[in-house]
């Protein structure tokens, strides 16, 4: 990034958290949120389907020590035993059949971006950066639609902040006839937006109506230690009805059926539009976060039982990612942002300002630096031993 400020953050160490974590940023922002903030919600998010874009940018900086803070984990358990993954089936885990499944040449890539007061969601090339098609994602129209996600075969799901999900394939021979048409009809680029019901490659559209639904995170789904395909991925859902009690879902990721539901009684933090966010674990369970200072985190297992955990009151939750080393990252969109050790049950502080925050294949964090118009990358993110 050509004139801009850089931090670099250090990654997880190989274990348990016993230390703090180090960065500091070369320069503060001075635009900052206050608590009340609502945070940039007139703009789209993104996902990236697979590999990495077409232009990246290498940067240096500076980075100093902080302080390490734990915070109070309060566990609530419903009924049911914990699901874990299965190495013999392969759920959650590549399995040891499969020694070669992902790292290898990019097929294709894309990033879908939700263009929120059109209703609608571009599917941008990142090799050629050209907006290669456009989606309505409900039939009604509206709904702000605003998370994405994408699976191993780079399927998109996307949500709308009032509620529905929507699911469009990514490769065109997956795309079905529906319209009674011969052929295939689908968008071509961004001035090519078909209606509802002509265009062939949504999947499925599975109606709510929600205050905010702003979590939506697929999962892997089972490992075929046959075909070394993955099958059956599960779409996790977050939103709330009444700014009071969180729900959340599991749908099927083939026809958008609710497979599985948890209420769970409002937690601390911004409620009006909670939970924020949402990452999946190597089992296939989903972390969320509840967005703005004083907020708490959960996590929910696949049997819909749940843990709460109180965030630092350093960290202002607003991103969310879980790393390969099974770290849990909070982009704090003020001073700091925070790594949880689901192990130790302890968090480490960066003291970063930023919004978004994900891991690439490389094992290095980037956090959209809000305050600092920039992008903040890691160093490389160790496994755990």
């Amino acid at each position: 990034m050509s004139g801009g400020s850089t931090t670099s953050l250090t990654g997880p160490s190989t274990g348990p958290s016993t230390g703090p974590s180090t960065g500091s940023p070369t320069s503060s922002a001075t635009d900052t949120p206050t608590t009340t903030a609502t945070g940039p919600e007139g703009t789209g998010s993104g996902s990236a389907t697979t590999g990495t874009a077409a232009t990246t940018a290498s940067a240096t900086g500076t980075t100093a020590p902080v302080t390490a803070t734990d915070a109070e984990t309060t566990t609530t358990t419903t009924t049911g035993p914990d699901t874990t993954g299965d190495p013999d089936t392969g759920t959650g885990t590549t399995g040891e059949g499969c020694p070669d499944i992902g790292g290898g040449d990019v097929e294709f890539s894309f990033i879908w971006i939700a263009n929120s007061p059109e209703g609608t969601v571009s599917k941008i090339d990142t090799q050629t950066l050209k907006e290669v098609a456009r989606y309505r994602v409900r039939p009604q129209g509206g709904g702000d639609p605003s998370r994405t996600s994408v699976n191993l075969r780079g399927d998109v799901v996307i949500g709308s902040r009032l509620g529905g999900v929507t699911k469009i394939f990514a490769r065109p021979e997956d795309c079905k006839e529906s319209n009674g048409m011969p052929g295939i009809q689908t968008s071509t680029g961004k001035n090519d937006v078909l209606a509802w019901g002509v265009e062939e490659c949504i999947a499925w559209y599975t109606d709510y109506s929600f205050t905010s639904e702003r979590a939506v995170a697929w999962t892997t789904g089972d490992l075929d230690l046959q075909t070394c395909e993955f099958t059956d991925p599960k779409v996790w859902i977050g939103a709330t009805a009444d700014a009071i009690n969180l729900k959340v879902m599991l749908l099927g990721g083939d026809d958008g059926k609710e497979d599985a539901s948890v209420v769970i009684p409002g937690t601390t933090g911004y409620m009006t539009r909670s939970p924020y966010g949402a990452a999946v674990d190597a089992e296939n369970d989903v972390w969320m976060v509840n967005a703005y200072c004083g907020g708490t985190m959960i996590e929910v297992h696949q049997d819909m039982t749940y843990e709460t955990i109180n965030v630092p009151a350093e960290v202002c939750p607003y991103g969310i990612a879980v790393d390969s080393g099974g770290y849990v990252w909070i982009g704090g969109y003020q001073t700091y942002s925070g790594r949880y050790d689901p192990v130790s049950k302890g968090w480490d502080l960066v003291q970063a300002q930023g919004l978004g925050i994900q891991e690439d294949a490389k094992g290095r964090l980037w956090l959209g630096a809000y305050g600092s118009n920039a992008v903040i990358g890691s160093t490389a993110t160790p496994c755990r031993s």
